[in-house]
């Protein structure tokens, strides 16, 4: 009523206070009034990141809150989620909604050869955001909750496959999934990935989605220190013993990680020879 968003904000975001319904009528004043001060001087601004995601942890205790205005409401703070969190109600959303989850790899991803599938026309906007939701597309179904749910993650892949088949985006799809499979858990004997996506491998040969895979997994390690290719020797070394170890139950998965384990040995080879040229000058 009085145009202080930013005010009730910075009161409740370390309290015991959590309605849902008043929070997330606060928030939306927040995005309407970004460029507005406060008659105390208070600005859009003078909101940390870690404020924000608080008011959306509050959000997401509530077990009965309405998905779809809960993704909405994380769709206009998306930047926000992009390195210290998860949007929750999107992933959920999209969980819960394999299709759409294609039909966003149709704005920035390119159909199969020979399809009749036509790209429709998006803003940059809504390309870009888009591309955005797909990148934080990191809980595989299935997955979100302990234990695994087999069920759920085969009737997801299931539907997501059939759509993606039918409209041509049969590669672009596979590749995009390897990447999502990239964040799957351990497995029960504590070796990456969980044994529910080890099955999916063996019986899934695609190229698109082994690729994939090995990216989203190698994107995930960031920035790093350099150590002459020690720490990359080590992961490699890793991934040879897991490697090893699944070889007879699951040859496909030991051949991904073999892959993986590749990759690192050639990084490892590779700084060690820029340390020998004492790259840091």
């Amino acid at each position: 009523k009085y145009n202080r968003p930013f005010s009730a904000a910075h009161a409740i975001v370390f309290s015991g206070y959590s309605n849902s319904t008043m929070i997330m009528n606060i928030l939306r004043k927040c995005c309407e009034l970004q460029d507005y001060t406060e008659p105390t001087g208070v600005t859009f601004r003078g909101l940390a990141e870690h404020d924000i995601l608080n008011l959306f942890e509050k959000l997401y205790n509530d077990q009965n809150i309405e998905l779809d205005k809960l993704a909405q409401l994380e769709i206009s703070f998306l930047p926000y989620f992009e390195y210290n969190s998860t949007p929750k109600g999107i992933i959920r959303h999209l969980h819960n909604n394999p299709i759409e989850y294609v039909d966003l790899l149709t704005y920035n991803y390119k159909p199969d050869p020979g399809s009749d599938f036509t790209m429709k026309e998006h803003s940059g906007d809504q390309r870009r955001l888009a591309y955005e939701i797909v990148e934080l597309f990191k809980v595989v179904p299935g997955c979100g909750e302990t234990p695994v749910s087999e069920m759920e993650f085969k009737e997801w892949v299931a539907a997501a496959q059939e759509y993606a088949d039918s409209i041509g985006y049969s590669a672009s799809f596979a590749y995009c999934f390897g990447r999502v499979l990239s964040y799957a858990p351990v497995g029960e004997d504590g070796i990456f990935p969980h044994e529910m996506i080890r099955d999916y491998f063996e019986h899934t040969h695609s190229e698109k989605l082994i690729n994939g895979f090995i990216s989203g997994k190698q994107s995930q390690r960031g920035v790093h220190a350099v150590t002459g290719g020690i720490e990359e020797k080590e992961i490699s070394i890793k991934y040879r013993e897991d490697a090893s170890k699944l070889r007879i139950s699951y040859p496909h998965t030991a051949a991904i990680l073999e892959k993986l384990a590749e990759y690192y040995w050639q990084e490892s080879l590779y700084e060690q020879k820029w340390e020998l040229l004492d790259f840091r000058g």
